[in-house]
């Protein structure tokens, strides 16, 4: 999750919210290898959305190791998470990413036949203060 910008992730509640999406009936999480040893990671949900009148599949997270990066290894998380959200009956997959970071700068999703979309995302954090 490093390679996400995430450094300063907490080891504990990340190991709980791994565990949390592996129960979950509409999540889940693919892995990459290369010799046996991890090189990447795909977490993924499933969600009903009535303006589709159906499932979007959603790629939560995409991440592959430095070292690993460039040899296949995200093509093959993602050609896998196309398989699944084919099997789960989705009628889009969906992924959100930060322009500035080196995949979307490299163009890795448009090539890999994803188009990026006129749309804007809203923040708020949960807080105890809320109505």
């Amino acid at each position: 999750m490093s390679d996400l910008g995430y450094e300063n992730l907490d080891r504990r509640a990340f190991a709980g919210a791994f565990r949390k999406v592996l129960a979950c009936r509409d999540s889940g999480i693919l892995l990459a290898e290369d010799d046996g040893e991890p090189c990447g990671l795909l977490a993924w949900s499933l969600r009903p959305m009535l303006h589709l009148a159906g499932p979007v599949f959603s790629i939560d997270e995409l991440v592959v190791a430095g070292p690993s990066r460039g040899l296949g290894a995200g093509q093959r998380l993602l050609k896998a998470a196309l398989l699944l959200a084919r099997r789960r009956g989705a009628v889009r997959v969906e992924l959100l990413t930060n322009r500035r970071r080196e995949s979307y700068r490299r163009g890795f999703y448009l090539k890999n036949g994803f188009s990026e979309v006129d749309s804007a995302v809203f923040r708020m954090p949960v807080s105890s203060d809320m109505v």
